[in-house]
């Protein structure tokens, strides 16, 4: 292979890397979104729960 032909491959690999980053970090976001709503509903939920005993009571 040429030197040429290598940078080529070099810098179309460097791109994937680069987007491949950039759709890593997007799904962490969405992933810690999710996280954080689950959190959120469990909460209210084990609250609920709690309502219910204490009412039961």
């Amino acid at each position: 292979m040429s030197n040429q032909h290598l940078e080529v491959v070099i810098s179309e690999l460097s791109a994937r890397v680069t987007q491949q980053s950039a759709q890593i970090e997007e799904l962490q976001k969405q992933l810690n979104d999710m996280q954080a709503a689950m959190s959120c509903e469990f909460n209210m939920l084990s609250a609920r729960i709690v309502t219910v005993e204490n009412f039961n009571r």
